[in-house]
Formats: structure tokens, sequence, C-alpha cells
């Protein structure tokens, strides 16, 4: 059978991975959900495009919508089911991305402001895939931290979570949790003034805008009270707010999660359950890009921390995201997602670290980051 699939033009890998059954069509979501998009079998989307009953009045041929992100507040989960058309995601898929920028952000600090990282401790909200994955780089790098993630707790008898008291006493937070409006763990500025007036050495949210009180964080950072903050998400993005952008130790556009490696990933889980919906398969042969030995910045003068920063591009989503600022919102918010669609990827460190030539040279403290070492 051929399965008529329309995709978000920014998915990657999708040529590689699909079999000669799928007959791929790409839209640009920057102009919305195409008026023939209930005409085909599929679809596939990104964060940027919102699936529910207004920008898909009709369903028509579709029996599948899957999303090639690991969050799914976009998706109306109620809406699908009415329609009965069967869904996906790509959970975990950048959970090794985000650890990576997390531990970069966390040394980053760490040099900027002369303070010894080993000495404080982190505390970890929300211990999923993209939690977990930061839990198991701090055991490594022996951080101390805190895990927190009560509705964890509720459904896996193996997880303890932290007390919320236990967690505020933590000097870092880092914030990895979906963002849920409603419910029993809501989790809308679940980092309010009640969580951050407490005081913090450095915030990090890389999770969703909103799950941090912006507003909030920024007047107790106008106060002291918190010292440094690096986010990757925004209230409003991607029109984000220029004086907390301004102010920020880290600024980038929702990128935490990109690399060559998530990616390809992201697109491999969605489009594996997509075909196994349609009884076919994903091309086994396909493979992200490798990475060249000859791309890795390396000094034996280099500390951890800087060569974390070389080998990142963090510096240049920063940079980039800085010039936006104070731009009206509409030519802001193209360059925001501009920045996030057109930008080459980045190779995660455990890429890099397939390379023999990388292993041979690259610090031990480097070493933490190859997935085939032993966990500590």
């Amino acid at each position: 059978m051929t399965v008529n699939l329309l995709a978000d033009q920014y998915l990657q890998y999708l040529d590689e991975l699909l079999p000669e059954e799928v007959r791929l069509t790409r839209f640009d979501p920057a102009k919305g959900l195409p008026d023939h998009t209930s005409s085909f079998n599929a679809l596939l989307v990104r964060t940027v495009t919102p699936i529910n009953a207004e920008s898909l009045p009709d369903v028509g041929k579709l029996k599948f919508i899957g999303t090639g992100t690991a969050g799914t507040d976009h998706i109306d989960h109620g809406f699908l089911k009415r329609e009965g058309v069967a869904f996906s995601q790509s959970e975990g898929c950048n959970a090794n991305a985000v650890a990576e920028f997390v531990i970069t952000g966390l040394f980053y600090w760490a040099w900027k402001t002369d303070t010894d990282l080993y000495s404080k401790k982190v505390g970890v909200v929300g211990c999923g895939n993209t939690g977990g994955s930061v839990i198991r780089l701090l055991k490594k790098l022996n951080i101390d931290y805190v895990a927190y993630d009560p509705p964890k707790a509720e459904s896996e008898t193996g997880f303890i979570s932290a007390a919320e008291a236990e967690l505020l006493k933590a000097d870092i937070l880092t914030f990895h949790t979906p963002l849920n409006p409603s419910g029993k763990h809501p989790t809308v500025h679940l980092a309010d003034k009640k969580w951050l007036q407490n005081g913090f050495d450095l915030i990090i949210n890389t999770s969703r805008g909103g799950v941090v009180n912006e507003k909030s964080m920024f007047e107790l950072w106008q106060s002291q009270a918190i010292r440094n903050y690096i986010l990757d998400v925004w209230e409003g993005e991607p029109d984000f707010n220029n004086q907390i952008a301004k102010h920020a130790l880290i600024a980038t556009p929702h990128i935490a999660g990109y690399s060559e490696e998530a990616k390809f990933k992201a697109t491999e889980i969605v489009l594996s359950k997509l075909l196994n919906f349609f009884d076919l398969n994903v091309n086994p042969n396909a493979r992200p890009k490798q990475f060249k030995a000859s791309q890795f910045k390396y000094s034996s003068g280099y500390s951890i921390a800087e060569l974390l920063w070389q080998n990142n591009q963090i510096n240049f989503y920063d940079t980039e995201l800085r010039k936006l600022i104070g731009l009206p919102s509409e030519k802001k918010s193209k360059g925001f997602a501009d920045l996030r669609s057109k930008t080459a990827l980045r190779h995660e460190y455990s890429a890099m670290l397939k390379s023999k030539e990388v292993q041979q040279n690259a610090p031990q403290e480097f070493q933490i980051f190859d997935h085939s070492a032993t966990d500590k």
C-alpha cells in the first residue's frame, strides 16, 4: 500500500528513514497546516504546530498524527481521541542532548563566577528521560544532587522523590517537567515566588516556558536572591521578554535538545511508530551524520568548562538571540524561529567520543559523556 505522509519540512532524516511505500510531502510550519492536510493518511509535526479542533477542523483521511518531539503540550489529545486518530511522540529523543546542555551550562557558570561547582548541590525538578539523563551525568561527575518528582514517585514504586523542603535547600535548580496547566500536579509557574524566594545561585530552565515564573525570577534576580539564570525556553516564546533575556547568563532559543543525534532519534522513534501503524518499517541502514575528529576543538590549556564551551553551539545561539532583543515582536519572533530551524546542528559529546582520536586527546572529565563507558 502507498501511505501519503505530510511532514514539517524541518524534520530531519525523513528521506533517509522512509521506505519506498511512503509518498512524502513537506509543509512550511511558518505558514500553518496546508488546506489539503485532511487528504493525507498521516501527519508529522513539531512543537510549533498546534493540533486541535481549530487548527485541524477536518481530519479527513488522517489516521495517524505524530510529533517529532519529546513534549506534547501543542497536542490536544482529547481531540485526537474523539476523532479516532492515532498519535505518538518521540519520548526521550533529546534527553542526552539536553543533559549535555545543562552540564555545559553548569561548568560555564562555575567558570565565569569563579565558583567551585563540586561544592554545590543541584536540585533536579522532573526525573523522567531528560532529568534522569542529567542525574546520570551528575553522578558520573560526583556532583551532589536532589531528585524531585512527586508524580514519578506515585507511579513508580522504585523511585523516591525528595521532599519539597529538601529540594529548596539546593544551591541550583534545573527544570525538566512538561507544562501541565491542570491536574493533580500542575507545573505552570511551578517555580513561583514561593519557591524562588528561598534564594539560589543558579536557575536553569530547559523544559517549557511557563514552568518558571519569569517575572518572579527576574524580580528576585534584581534583589540578588537569585544570582544567575540560564533560559532556553521562554514564556510567550518566540516573542521572549527583552529585559529577562538581556540579563540572563545564557539565553538560547529553545535548542537545548537540538543535535544531529537527537534529531535523528526523534524522527526514527516517531516514524517507526507511524510506519508500524501502517505495517511498514523504517530503513534499518539509515544513520545520523557522523562527527569528524577534525571538528573537535581542544587545547592542553583548556579547563573542562572551556572544552565544553568550545565544542557546543551555545555561544553562537546566545550571541544571535541577543541580537534580536528590542526588535519589533514579529521580527523578533521570526528571528527566534529561524535560529531554531535554520542553524546547522551540533554533535553531542557522546558522538564525538566515538572517535579514537578524541578519546585519546580529551581529558578524563570529558570521558563521562561516553555512553559505552560504565556508569559510576
